[in-house]
């Protein structure tokens, strides 16, 4: 996969439509049209991102699936609007897409177990929680299921 065609798998548009309005206006400076040189720039290092993620994984021959392809596009798009959020000085406010984008990037690239350190401060690995359960015990307080799996009774 070149540089080109991950530039050509997501759009301004795209980007746009992944923010509320008004967040997006406010990072945009409320500028229209062409006025808008912060988005074209978000999506290009996105897509330099993205290449050179692809470059480390030495998988810049590998022919990507289309869902596979969904997913990468879908990554791009949240990197996208992580680099939006950058060059606006409010990059605190979007490092979960920074970090989503980098789990399911990886994901793509069969890198790891889908979870990617981000670099954060805290250094620590991000990933996704597919469901909790809660659950009461005898005093009717709730407890996590995940903590304490082997609690026989349940009430509802």
């Amino acid at each position: 996969m070149t540089l080109n065609e991950l530039k050509q798998l997501i759009t301004v548009a795209e980007v746009e439509a992944a923010l509320d309005e008004q967040i997006f206006n406010s990072l945009t400076f409320n500028q229209h049209g062409e006025g808008r040189v912060n988005v074209p720039y978000a999506v290009a290092a996105a897509a330099r991102w993205g290449y050179s993620r692809i470059l480390g994984a030495g998988a810049e021959r590998k022919t990507f699936s289309a869902d596979t392809l969904e997913v990468i596009r879908e990554a791009l798009i949240k990197r996208a609007v992580y680099e939006l959020g950058r060059t606006s000085e409010f990059k605190e406010n979007f490092d979960m897409d920074r970090d989503d984008a980098d789990t399911m990037f990886d994901a793509a690239l069969g890198r790891g177990d889908g979870s990617s350190s981000s670099g954060s401060d805290n250094g620590s690995s991000t990933g996704f929680v597919g469901a909790a359960g809660v659950q009461y015990d005898q005093v009717h307080k709730p407890r996590n299921t995940a903590l304490y799996p082997f609690t026989s009774r349940r009430r509802f």
